[in-house]
């Protein structure tokens, strides 16, 4: 009995400690996600300040802003979604997974969609009346605008894709799609002032950078969870990700 106690403490303080590592590695794979790509802005800022000058730089901030923040108004979906798959893959239940995730996803591109047309309706508005804008870069900004308008629903949606990866503590595969991206949303705009863009085409740039991610998550997903691959939602799902999700 003794030996049998022994046993089972020394696998519960190897399961703890094979957590522990596994928190260890994720937190190093988030760390690094977070310093490289504010290393790339550093270094690329001031060149691209000069290049464009303050007034398009000003714009450009504000791409930024909308392609790197835009995800937080998803209405707490991702947190609810995350701890569900988390749910069902400890519990070996992966049946369930295909409906949430999809639900979710589905969720998020109407979100997405609807938040891209207000956007996109809202751009007289903005670029005329609220944001100070010179009047010769106004009609880079109204282009630049709708650009960020077509992004909102791949920003969302990429999110839904990376916290299927998170929930299943995938943190390097997201990482690896996410440093690439993060980095080259500060290098492309050198790529665009080399190439002679004006902004919307560097904007249009990162907007093709943030979709080839988007494919990659989508890869990535369908190799991690094949059974992702067949479409599957729930609309009995809705109440039970929105509860969660409005909770916090």
């Amino acid at each position: 009995m003794i030996e049998v106690l022994k046993k089972s403490n020394m696998s519960n303080i190897a399961a703890l400690d094979v957590s522990g590592a596994l928190l260890a590695r994720n937190a190093l794979f988030n760390f690094i996600g977070q310093i490289l790509p504010l290393f790339v802005g550093i270094v690329t800022m001031p060149f691209v300040i000069r290049g464009l000058g303050t007034d398009r730089f000003g714009l450009l901030s504000l791409a930024w802003v909308v392609l790197g923040y835009f995800a937080i108004f998803d209405l707490g979906l991702v947190r609810a979604s995350t701890k569900f798959v988390a749910e069902s893959l400890g519990k070996g239940n992966e049946k369930e997974v295909p409906s949430l995730v999809w639900t979710s996803i589905t969720i998020q591109t109407i979100m997405g969609i609807a938040g891209g047309l207000v956007l996109a309706g809202v751009t007289p508005l903005l670029v005329e009346r609220i944001l100070n804008i010179p009047l010769e870069v106004m009609d880079e900004a109204r282009t630049t605008s709708h650009l960020l308008a077509l992004s909102v629903p791949v920003v969302l949606v990429s999110g839904s894709f990376q916290w299927v990866m998170g929930a299943s503590q995938r943190f390097d595969l997201v990482n690896a799609v996410q440093i690439p991206t993060s980095s080259l949303t500060y290098f492309l705009p050198l790529v665009g002032l080399f190439l002679g863009f004006n902004l919307p085409g560097t904007v249009a740039l990162i907007l093709l950078a943030r979709l080839g991610a988007l494919v990659a998550l989508v890869i990535l997903n369908f190799r991690l969870h094949p059974e992702l691959k067949k479409y599957s939602n729930s609309f009995k799902l809705f109440p039970r990700l929105f509860s969660f999700g409005g909770s916090g």
